[in-house]
């Protein structure tokens, strides 16, 4: 029998092998790599060690076969560090749908058929037209359950019912994973799903890769006060730092450190490309 591992939440769950070699795996890691991780990992797996302590073993065993699936392995967690509200995800959720094409409009109040609604983001391009709702949780652990869709096709219906509201989709986009019954669900109303590390249609990470979307929470050269004074300004993408030099230097940095950021961003894209 294994050990118990103590979650984010406090609670006790028997260890899963399988799970930390499925998130391996979805990180790009290759079987001979996974393999290799979790005969290191295994020794150290104990009583009540906390899934945090797992993690941060895996991402350096990761980092040392290969960046980009370490970067990949730790995407959800940094997406989580743009919390702890929710407002600097519909920031990171609007980079998204920019660089595939659409305009968008943060927080839009439109008028349902019963009443009205915010539309945490309305993305537009010639061919489409989309709303959307972000959903972020506080708890990496907490899916968006089947109530969760519900609700959020509720609000559907209701903007769908008045006839000046043109749009052609919906989406329900989260920081953490949907269950079983909200995918189901979802696809049986037409409700798009967008969420991390997804086993069906798109995925966040995916699109990051894609478009070079990673946040600044990602960057292992940038100190975590400067982090989180760059998201008081509202810069959540890593590669907006290479336009802005000035801010950096605004903020303290010196240009040995200021090289090493860029240098990290520039690799991350070429990595990619």
């Amino acid at each position: 029998m294994s050990p118990n591992v103590k979650k984010s939440s406090g609670a006790l769950e028997e260890f899963d092998e399988s799970k930390l070699r499925r998130s391996l795996k979805l990180a790009g890691a290759i079987p001979s790599e996974v393999n290799k991780i979790i005969v290191q990992i295994r020794p150290l797996i104990h009583e009540e060690i906390s899934t945090k302590k797992i993690f941060n073993h895996a991402f350096r065993l990761l980092r040392k076969y290969s960046q980009e699936s370490a970067r990949n392995y730790s995407l959800k967690k940094a997406i989580f560090e743009l919390g702890p509200s929710g407002f600097l995800f519909e920031k990171y959720v609007s980079e998204v749908f920019k660089a595939k094409g659409f305009k968008v409009k943060v927080g839009v109040i439109k008028r349902g058929c019963c009443v009205r609604h915010e539309v945490d983001i309305i993305a537009t391009r010639p061919d489409r037209t989309i709303y959307i709702e972000c959903k972020f949780h506080n708890h990496p652990n907490r899916k968006n359950d089947v109530k969760t869709a519900l609700y959020i096709n509720s609000r559907f219906l209701d903007l769908k019912n008045n006839p000046a509201n043109k749009f052609d989709e919906f989406f329900l986009v989260s920081n953490t994973l949907f269950s079983k019954d909200a995918v189901k669900y979802a696809e049986c109303v037409g409700v798009k799903l967008l969420g991390i590390n997804s086993s069906f249609g798109d995925d966040i990470q995916t699109i990051v890769n894609q478009y070079h979307l990673h946040p600044i929470t990602s960057l292992q050269s940038l100190k975590k006060k400067y982090t989180r004074a760059l998201l008081a300004r509202e810069i959540v993408l890593a590669k907006s730092l290479l336009k802005n030099k000035k801010t950096l230097i605004e903020l303290g940095l010196d240009e040995l450190e200021i090289k090493q950021i860029f240098s990290e961003i520039r690799n991350v894209r070429r990595s990619y490309e």
